[in-house]
């Protein structure tokens, strides 16, 4: 009896164990969990190092297979300062979730890099899955612009930037584009009037960077902005104003930038905080 009290105890012990050990271990984040297959087609990236080239999927089935994949991947959260290590070629994943917003994953080297910049590290033969996928739906762009998440890549790579028309001007036809303000993550602009025609803007801007002499246009972070299809009116010697939101480029270092509108360019300066 004592023996068989014994067998009991030891065999509770090992299942004990087996239920703990089970408990700490982790997969990691689930990078697809929000995904949703059934409304949304998934695309494929890759840079080369000159053109982005994707690729379209538009078979449920598979695309689940694909999320199955990626979210068993046993991942941790990495340092964001080995985005460096994230060299060419650089894959990417995009594919809607359940409220229409996207999803964005880009691969490199082991090195999964979110839309909201977090990095984690897991190994993933990210170049087969890619190369898997049928070219019927499939286009290029020149450049790295296009790829997910390239402004974050662009911090230690320009290519993943598009390089500005140079120059441009701030006056043409009797209108100017000056800066009135910069505050809170809001660049006030103004258009002048000093034509004798009514002149007409909208809301849409781009943002664009000096860096190393050269001016490059900035790619957004978000994925769910927009402009308001507004049509501002400047009549003739006279002036009007309009915001600028910058939370859309995330966060901007020092540097020299300036906002386009209507092929008008002006420069301002973020200085050191």
């Amino acid at each position: 009896m004592k023996r068989m009290i014994s067998i009991i105890s030891i065999i509770s012990c090992l299942w004990a164990a087996l239920i703990l050990t089970g408990c700490g271990r982790s997969t990691g984040p689930k990078l697809l969990d929000s995904a949703s297959p059934e409304t949304s087609a998934m695309a494929f990236y890759c840079f080369d190092g000159q053109n982005t080239t994707i690729k379209w999927l538009f078979d449920t089935d598979q695309e689940k297979a694909i999320i199955r994949e990626i979210n068993a991947l046993p991942l941790k959260e990495a340092d964001a300062d080995r985005l460096a290590e994230m060299t060419i070629p650089t894959y990417g994943l995009e594919i809607s979730d359940k409220d229409g917003f996207a999803v964005w994953l880009t691969y490199s080297r082991g090195l999964w890099l979110l839309k909201d910049g977090t990095v984690y590290e897991g190994t993933f033969d990210f170049p087969a899955l890619y190369n898997s996928i049928s070219d019927t739906d499939m286009e290029v762009r020149q450049g790295g612009a296009s790829m997910l998440n390239a402004s974050y890549l662009a911090v230690y790579d320009n290519r993943y930037l598009e390089a500005a028309e140079e120059p441009m001007p701030s006056s043409e036809n009797g209108v100017t584009l000056s800066i009135k303000a910069v505050a809170d993550n809001i660049v006030t602009i103004a258009f002048e009037n000093e034509s004798d025609e009514d002149f007409w803007f909208g809301h849409y801007f781009s943002l664009q960077k000096e860096m190393d002499g050269r001016w490059y246009t900035l790619p957004v972070r978000a994925s769910n902005y927009g402009f308001t299809e507004e049509a501002l009116l400047v009549a003739p010697h006279e002036t009007v104003e309009d915001a600028c939101p910058l939370e859309m480029y995330g966060a901007l270092d020092p540097g020299n930038y300036r906002i386009v509108k209507e092929g008008l360019a002006a420069p301002f300066v973020i200085e050191e905080q």
